[in-house]
């Protein structure tokens, strides 16, 4: 493990976000490298036996035959070439020693299948494109390792078994130094490449940073400015209060309505600093992941609900719902804000029909909420998770536009996904999927 001497620099908060963003992405590559190397030979150990036994599958002494020793050793010296660096990328993704390993694994499999073609120009292309896959890693030390491996195979192989290597029985002693060269003169190139992709990688990072600081001071002016309004505010809705019941009587039917027009608006005003702050609340606070089964919270979402729908009709079908892995709190709001925008939007209907269910598929669970509401406009769907973005007007349907653009934060806080469809007086459904149990808990 590398140690790092922090004693003669001092690092700021950015540059440590910036660098733990770049070890987030660099690490994650090298997983999914490890993994895919894992499939690639255990490709190549098959190929490498089907290639033995279609070029030399038996040996014969007169009338008598045995399997060729070409067979044996593409399944034994393959197996072995095969099963530590595939083992490794099973159980230790991500390692240094697992990428190595990987490397010099894949080299003697080059080196195996150079052998078993009788040393055919065309197979030492297999080196060439080991190294590209390699470059996968953008680690270059990789590179070093594996290009070893092949200058030492040729420099061994030619001197004592030159006929494996370059197909022919005696070869120069110098042959190995041209073949290592060309190796060397891809892997400049390479490094290159590696060196300019991890530039990016750490361009990204810092931008990342820079976004996410620039969220935090909007979030932190955005709980400031809410909080110190509710002051005044509650001062407008108390004296507003006082003066239209000590003044009511000398008030004629126009003051009234003015009065009337303040307190609802200060209470509008109240509620929509109310959203805001939960909003900002919602970037601030720290999850808890949980499994949590949703069936409960949708239970607990109509519970609140209740009051509110005691004197209508609606026809609830609620479906299965599965445990997903996140915040208890936070999914609970995301689903009384769905519900609850459903009953709002059925308002007009004489009998509303609500459907909660779920599904997975594709490593991801789907929770949906559909109605038979007023439904919307696809073509203004990009606005509905937006921040004050609201499609009625607040006469037809009271709101703040808050709630969905609550709803989007939270799930892609959980690293999912949020969208809607729905067509205009024929209901609406809203989604959202959540990463599948097994692979959020990774």
């Amino acid at each position: 493990m590398q140690q790092v001497d922090t004693s003669q620099e001092v690092h700021s908060p950015s540059s440590n976000r910036a660098s733990e963003l770049f070890r987030e992405h660099i690490g994650g590559i090298w997983v999914r490298t490890d993994r895919m190397f894992a499939g690639l030979m255990l490709f190549q150990w098959v190929a490498g036996i089907a290639v033995a036994l279609l070029v030399s599958p038996r040996r014969w002494e007169g009338a008598i035959s045995q399997t060729h020793i070409h067979v044996w050793a593409a399944i034994l010296l393959g197996g072995v070439f095969t099963a530590f660096p595939v083992a490794l990328a099973a159980m230790r993704p991500g390692w240094v020693v697992t990428r190595h390993v990987i490397a010099i694994g894949q080299m003697l499999t080059s080196a195996l299948l150079i052998h078993l073609t009788g040393g055919r120009i065309e197979s030492h292309f297999h080196v060439f494109g080991s190294l590209a896959f390699l470059a996968f890693y953008r680690d270059w030390p990789v590179l070093i390792s594996a290009s070893t491996i092949v200058a030492a195979d040729h420099l061994l192989r030619g001197v004592y078994w030159p006929q494996s290597v370059y197909g022919i029985a005696a070869m120069e002693p110098w042959r190995w130094v041209e073949h290592a060269w060309w190796v060397v003169f891809e892997d400049c190139f390479l490094v290159l490449s590696i060196l300019q992709s991890r530039r990016e990688m750490t361009g990204i990072a810092e931008r990342q940073t820079r976004l996410e600081a620039s969220n935090r001071e909007l979030e932190a002016f955005s709980y400031s400015v809410s909080h110190d309004l509710r002051t005044p505010l509650r001062h407008i809705a108390g004296f507003s209060a006082q003066l239209q019941r000590h003044s009511e009587s000398s008030l004629d039917d126009r003051g009234r309505r003015h009065l009337d027009q303040i307190t609802k608006s200060a209470e509008r005003m109240g509620r929509l600093i109310d959203d805001l702050l939960s909003f900002s609340r919602m970037g601030r606070s720290e999850m808890q992941r949980a499994m949590v089964a949703l069936g409960p919270l949708v239970k607990d979402a109509l519970q609140d609900l209740q009051e509110e729908t005691k004197a209508r009709r609606i026809d609830w079908k609620i479906g299965p719902l599965p445990e997903v892995r996140g915040d208890p709190a936070m999914l609970r709001l995301v689903l009384a804000n769905l519900l609850s925008n459903a009953v709002k939007y059925t308002r007009t209907r004489p009998e509303a029909r609500v459907e909660i269910g779920a599904q997975s598929m594709n490593g991801e669970t789907t929770v949906f909420v559909r109605d038979n509401g007023v439904g919307f406009d696809m073509q203004y769907v990009h606005k509905l998770f937006g921040i004050f973005q609201r499609l009625h007007t607040q006469d037809t349907f009271e709101g703040t536009g808050i709630g969905l653009a609550n709803v989007r934060r939270i799930i892609n806080r959980h690293g999912g996904r949020t969208w809607a469809e729905g067509k205009v007086d024929a209901g609406a459904s809203f989604y959202f999927s959540l990463p599948a149990a097994t692979e959020a808990g990774r």
